[in-house]
């Protein structure tokens, strides 16, 4: 677990709280999403594999393609959760000009 954030001047303890508690969720989301895709890769593969050696049984064939279009929407809604962790990180990590001058003065 992440220590809590040390307080800035004219911060509040509920804002502390808040940039903690969002840092957190970012960094699960990115989390999950990594982990999620390198489970999906796995499915992927078998699906691929077992796919090539039921080429004869229609039935397998259609099941199996079901299979791989229903992972393949899930890699693709685990990238967005990724990119979401991304783009959320590089975000905070952009320092506000502004808030910086206000803090000096």
């Amino acid at each position: 677990m992440q220590p809590m954030p040390e307080k800035r001047s004219g911060e509040t303890a509920g804002t502390a709280i808040a940039t903690f508690d969002e840092d957190a969720v970012i960094k699960l989301a990115g989390d999950i999403a990594h982990d999620f895709n390198n489970r999906l890769t796995v499915i992927l593969t078998n699906l691929e594999l077992l796919k090539e050696r039921t080429q004869s049984d229609a039935l397998a064939e259609r099941l199996i393609d079901s299979a791989l279009r229903a992972a393949d929407a899930s890699a693709k809604l685990a990238n967005k959760l990724l990119e979401f962790s991304r783009q959320a990180a590089a975000e905070k990590t952009m320092p506000d000009p502004g808030a910086r001058i206000d803090e000096m003065t």
